[in-house]
């Protein structure tokens, strides 16, 4: 990049990685039947990253119900905790 104020110009070499990373695969802990006893039970979604190992600055958002949770990354692993009632007709929402 090359950058010139007041007649003075500074050259800086830059990268840009245009490949996103890609989730993997994505579980629920633990599965469960929903029903009206068990609609407060925390449930924990989970999955992986794939993207380089040096990539600490992974921002993962999950999109549910029209709802969007900022999650947990650690490493290449993302995970959220949420109440089982969160899940009722997650799939009319995408």
């Amino acid at each position: 990049m090359k950058v010139s104020i007041q007649g003075v110009e500074v050259v800086r070499p830059y990268q840009v990685d245009l490949i996103p990373p890609t989730v993997g695969s994505i579980t629920i802990d633990p599965i469960v039947s929903l029903n009206a006893n068990n609609l407060d039970q925390m449930v924990t979604i989970q999955g992986t990253l794939e993207f380089g190992s040096d990539d600490d600055l992974a921002i993962v958002s999950l999109h549910l119900n029209g709802e969007e949770f900022i999650v947990n990354v650690d490493g290449n692993r993302w995970s959220y905790s949420l109440k089982a009632s969160k899940l009722i007709n997650a799939d009319e929402h995408k």
